[in-house]
């Protein structure tokens, strides 16, 4: 079965996820044959909290038991960690679900519930909800304003932004990675090569202006948007998706402070 786009992006999620179980478990392990009682309370805490983040993204039906019994092996663990014996009981407890561990491999199972979410349908909706499409529309317009203002004289900026525009053209039927890949091509061209031009061209003053407050609303819109996607997810799926962090940056700050 073929995951959508949000699904393939919560897989990778999940893997990342895996390989810090994998390395917090080989790092308990090790230490577990030691005599530091400090370190081994450092390493059994973090890898309690390791796993109990990986089964936090995944339904009771979805967790595998290696997955479980270590979360039970280890919370005995800290909950009796001054006993007799408990260190030993430990070592055998991640020793027996070592192997399933470390080989499991998300991808090869029927897709579960969690990962087959309709991300693409969450994010239409929270967009529908923005003025994204309006301001992507406005941005366009001025570019376009500028073209027909015949003050671009330079043959390498009038066809860089008609590369822009023709990208910013699909905006309306863009996916969610999409549209990011979209605004960090206009982040580059703009910082690049148009706002030197643009800054000295008098004659576009006005329309440039416009640009640059247009630039400003629609940063602090996608930003909204990012969030407003992960809060919805993390209510309806109860989980945290911390890929949705907006890493966007207002187009104008680097020529704000120069």
């Amino acid at each position: 079965m073929e995951l959508n786009e949000g699904a393939q992006t919560f897989q990778r999620y999940l893997n990342q996820k895996h390989e810090k179980f994998k390395r917090d478990l080989d790092k308990l392990l090790e230490v577990l044959v030691d005599e530091d009682k400090v370190a081994k309370k450092t390493h059994a805490e973090t890898f309690c909290a390791t796993a109990q983040n990986l089964r936090d993204n995944l339904s009771d039906q979805d967790s595998p038991n290696w997955l479980n019994k270590s979360l039970n092996g280890i919370t005995t663990y800290l909950g009796n960690i001054n006993s007799p014996g408990i260190n030993h009981t430990l070592i055998k407890n991640l020793i027996s679900i070592y192997q399933s561990a470390i080989s499991y491999k998300w991808q090869n199972n029927d897709p579960p519930d969690i990962l087959a979410f309709d991300f693409d349908s969450i994010y239409e909706q929270c967009k529908s909800e923005s003025r994204i499409d309006e301001l992507f529309d406005n941005i366009i317009s001025y570019l376009k304003k500028i073209i027909d203002s015949k003050e671009i004289d330079s043959i390498k900026v009038k066809d860089s932004l008609d590369r822009l525009i023709a990208t910013l053209n699909k905006h309306t039927t863009a996916s969610y990675f999409s549209l990011h890949s979209m605004w960090d091509f206009l982040n580059h061209l703009m910082n690049n090569i148009l706002w030197e031009v643009f800054e000295n061209t008098p004659g576009i003053k006005e329309i440039v202006k416009g640009l640059r407050k247009t630039l400003e609303e629609t940063g602090v819109e996608l930003k909204d948007l990012h969030l407003n996607i992960g809060n919805v997810m993390s209510q309806k799926y109860n989980g945290d998706f911390p890929f949705l962090n907006s890493n966007s940056t207002n187009l104008l700050e680097k020529h704000n402070h120069e």
